[in-house]
């Protein structure tokens, strides 16, 4: 190339490089009237001034949300299958199909099951006779009194051995006695039981009132002649009675005072022989001989090791049989398949005759009540999710929630995340409770609300200018700009606009001087002369930046006009607002960035992220744009930053 240049400059001579000097320093001044006129920023240049765009500080609610996209599923969906082998004989429900929980949906042949069912029953019933007797066995070793009264025949003393029926003592109740007599058979009709009745007792010169209480059916002869029959009467002991006395009773009828043809014997009305029932060893004795006993008292105990280990065999026997019983009754549930829960019935393809195996998924049911759906959240926001935080969905396939979102509300999060390519992501379940017109497997994207921040100054995010480590926003004042309130080409409060300035490779270049061309220390050397061309060149286009740059900050201060930057200290922000917590009052009127036309994409959009200078100074900070003041951020790392959600 230096040899080609060489040859030209041989050529051609001097005036050739300065046409092509001035050339390139026409196209260099070109390049940035074209540009100015694309930003369309008011300047001398330009062929239209754009219109300043304001905005007020307001107060309102700031939220933050963290977003995240899954699908629809069911949160309860089970299997319907079978416990055991069978043939299915009956079929309720088809595919599809509405079911309650508790609802019968198939039958198997049970007949084996139901004959298993009712030998084990037979079995415990056969058990439960034996451990019945035995039990009765046990209780009675121990004897009580049947009835209140004198005890006699008693001869048993402890350690003794007593069989089964043995005679162990009677009691006697002599509190009252009975007394049966013979009337004449012509006084028939006129004694009635219930009728009272006197007592004459001859050997004591006494006489004691009592009541017929029986009325023999039957007359018979008497030892004298004549028919007769008996009566029997009933009274209470005076105390001084017993048994064997004899006595003749009269009876009052409508006919007068009736006596009985003989006299008869007294009885005591109540005597118990007691026997044993149980066979045993005495091992206790509460009763002696003559001794008066109540009702319930214990009058002796026995011991018999055999009934005790009978006993204990035949209630093992018992439990053995009576978990034969469950069993047999648990396995014949089986062969009747119920659902679990409420739902629908899928995948339902089984029909009568159909031979199924333990085990096997005759279908399923999903509860379409209960609708959720997993969100993977990135780690830097994971400790914001919390359970019950309510979150506005929306469905790909239902337009109507872009403006009306479906509700619903966090109600898991999960432990343990998985890890990609450097980054941990944690499921969250999302229980939604507007479930109308979803469908299972639809695609959904949740915005879960971590934050929220009611009655605040907020202005737009774009409205915002960072410089270094402090925040300004411009202000409409009713004054006249400042040299020294607008930012210069770098980027330096109160700059000047003739100053050295970079251009956009990042060279330095000067200021007013900086079209001057350098003489070459030697016409001789071409390699010399061709490098100080090159350095003429970027000279000519270091003065293009430099112009355009003045240009472009001329325009901005045009742009800026009767407005003055205000350092402010912020809160927290979403996509689209952010808090101001000092620097500014509601009301105040802000100014936004300018609009700019994009070379490349050739669109219009808002200068969000504008450069004034090169001194770092950005309008605007990065984000998306939620309106509204509703933000959503992607639960997956992005690049840049966000203001209360920066990695």
């Amino acid at each position: 190339m230096k040899k080609v240049f060489g040859k030209i400059k041989g050529l051609f001579g001097k005036k050739l490089i300065k046409v092509l000097i001035v050339l390139i320093v026409l196209g260099s001044v070109g390049f940035g009237l074209v540009k100015f006129d694309v930003i369309k920023i008011g300047s001398k240049t330009t062929s239209t001034s754009q219109q300043q765009r304001t905005t007020r500080v307001q107060k309102g609610t700031i939220s933050q949300a963290v977003t995240g996209s899954g699908y629809i599923e069911p949160a309860n969906k089970v299997d319907i299958s079978t416990s055991v082998s069978g043939t299915i004989t009956k079929v309720y429900f088809k595919d599809k199909d509405n079911i309650k929980a508790g609802d019968l949906l198939y039958e198997l042949d049970d007949s084996d099951a139901k004959l298993n069912y009712e030998k084990a029953k037979n079995n415990l019933a056969l058990n439960q006779v034996t451990a019945n007797d035995n039990q009765r066995s046990i209780t009675e070793l121990s004897i009580s009194a049947p009835i209140s009264g004198r005890v006699s025949n008693f001869t048993l003393k402890l350690g003794d051995e007593i069989g089964k029926g043995a005679n162990i003592l009677s009691i006697t109740d002599t509190s009252k006695l009975k007394i049966t007599v013979p009337f004449n058979a012509s006084l028939k009709n006129e004694v009635q039981p219930g009728q009272k009745a006197v007592l004459h007792i001859q050997e004591l010169m006494q006489s004691v009132n009592g009541v017929v209480t029986y009325i023999g059916s039957n007359p018979y002869p008497s030892a004298s002649g004549g028919q007769v029959f008996d009566v029997e009467v009933t009274f209470d002991n005076p105390g001084a009675l017993k048994e064997g006395l004899r006595a003749t009773v009269s009876v009052s009828t409508s006919s007068g005072s009736h006596t009985s043809t003989d006299a008869g014997k007294m009885e005591y009305v109540n005597v118990k022989n007691i026997k044993s029932t149980s066979g045993g060893t005495v091992r206790s004795i509460n009763v002696r001989e003559n001794s008066h006993v109540n009702a319930g008292d214990v009058l002796i105990e026995m011991e018999n090791d055999d009934l005790s280990l009978a006993k204990q065999n035949s209630d093992l026997k018992i439990l053995d049989a009576s978990a034969q019983v469950e069993s047999a009754k648990k396995q014949l549930s089986y062969y009747k398949v119920y659902a679990s829960i409420d739902g629908i019935i899928m995948d339902q393809t089984k029909k009568v005759g159909d031979n199924v195996k333990a085990g096997d998924i005759l279908g399923n049911i999903i509860d379409m009540k209960n609708l959720q759906f997993d969100v993977d959240i990135d780690e830097l926001d994971i400790d914001k999710i919390k359970a019950g935080q309510k979150v506005n969905i929306t469905v790909d396939a239902l337009t109507e929630t872009n403006t009306k979102p479906l509700s619903g509300e966090v109600s898991k999060i999960a432990f343990e995340g998985t890890s990609s390519n450097g980054v941990s992501v944690y499921p969250v379940t999302i229980k939604v409770n507007d479930i109308e017109n979803l469908r299972i497997g639809m695609n959904v994207n949740a915005s879960i609300m971590v934050l929220e921040k009611p009655d605040v100054l907020m202005v737009p995010i774009e409205a915002v200018t960072k410089f270094g480590n402090r925040s300004s926003v411009w202000v409409r004042s009713s004054g006249t700009n400042q040299g020294s309130d607008i930012p210069g080409p770098g980027g330096d409060w109160g700059g000047n606009s003739n100053g050295n300035s970079s251009n956009s490779n990042g060279e330095q270049a000067e200021g007013n001087n900086s079209n001057r061309r350098q003489r070459p220390q030697s016409n001789d050397s071409q390699e010399q002369q061709s490098g100080n061309d090159r350095s003429n060149r970027q000279g000519v286009q270091g003065t293009g930046n430099s112009n355009r740059m003045m240009q472009r900050n001329s325009a901005m201060s045009e742009y800026y006009k009767g407005a003055v930057p205000k350092q402010v200290t912020l809160g927290i922000n979403n996509d689209s607002y952010i808090e101001v917590l000092s620097g500014l009052e509601e009301g105040d009127i802000v100014i936004l960035p300018p609009l700019t036309t994009s070379g490349s994409a050739q669109s219009t959009t808002n200068q969000s992220g504008f450069r004034m200078g090169v001194g770092g100074m950005t309008g605007g900070m990065p984000g998306g744009g939620m309106p509204g003041g509703s933000s959503q951020r992607s639960s997956t790392r992005q690049s840049g930053g966000q203001q209360g959600g920066q990695r």
